[in-house]
């Protein structure tokens, strides 16, 4: 059994990578498949040469117990952002702001179109509102994150250019919103006006905790669906996002 959940694992890794969607949700997952397929194959063999060595055997124990461990907390962390749910607050936003994900030759990818479309039902019912769409260039790309989110909205919902701000140098969701102010300045806005963030839902709660380290003290989050086709892979990135983002202290 173990090799074929393996083998399913690599696979469908690939499959995303082929995407374009390489990172450590996307990356992890295909060497432990490997991993899976080789002890499935090899675990008898590896056990009577470890009874040889109690040094060895004794550390591939530790090393399962410690990954089963691991395994544990990540389904922990998957249960705990597949009940999270978002009570978008009813507010009259000056601006909206709309983080940034992956864009491949300037092509927004599913989760990023979901975030759009999401910002653009939330501009019907607010049109006075500024939007800002952030993020930077991506590796491998020559068009940042923002310009094509601008260029996106612009061709598939008509919205006008000028109510369209960009910020287009971030490369994390703390610069997202970092960066975002001094643009926001230039519109007479600051961290206490109300603004709509809009982001994926199993990013929002980390959002929120950075958002609130920065000081934005008057803002709602409005969720976007994602895909289900990257869904997993997209928690276990956020995975060891808030893992990095308690130790470099981002909220």
């Amino acid at each position: 059994m173990l090799p074929f959940i393996g083998f399913a694992m690599a696979i469908y890794s690939i499959y995303l990578f082929l995407l374009s969607k390489i990172h450590l949700g996307t990356v992890l997952p295909f060497f432990i498949g490997l991993g899976f397929i080789g002890y499935g194959l090899f675990a008898d063999n590896l056990w009577q040469f470890a009874a040889q060595k109690p040094f060895l055997s004794a550390s591939i124990k530790v090393f399962f117990g410690l990954f089963w461990l691991w395994l544990i907390s990540v389904f922990v962390f998957f249960g705990k952002i597949s009940t999270i749910t978002h009570q978008n607050q009813q507010t009259t936003p000056s601006v909206i702001i709309v983080l940034g994900s992956r864009a491949n030759q300037g092509i927004p990818s599913l989760a990023l179109k979901n975030r759009l479309d999401t910002a653009f039902t939330v501009h019907q019912n607010h049109p006075n509102a500024w939007i800002l769409v952030t993020g930077g260039v991506d590796f491998g790309e020559t068009i940042s994150e923002a310009q094509a989110m601008a260029n996106y909205l612009k061709t598939t919902y008509q919205i006008d250019g000028q109510k369209i701000l960009l910020e287009d140098k971030s490369t994390s969701t703390q610069l997202n919103l970092e960066n975002s102010l001094p643009i926001l300045q230039t519109k007479q806005l600051n961290k206490q006006s109300p603004i709509i963030i809009v982001t994926s839902d199993f990013h929002a709660p980390r959002t929120r905790l950075i958002a609130q380290k920065q000081g934005f003290d008057n803002f709602t989050i409005t969720s976007a669906p994602t895909p289900l086709q990257t869904r997993y892979h997209s928690w276990l990135r956020e995975y060891f996002a808030f893992i990095s983002g308690f130790i470099l202290n981002e909220y």
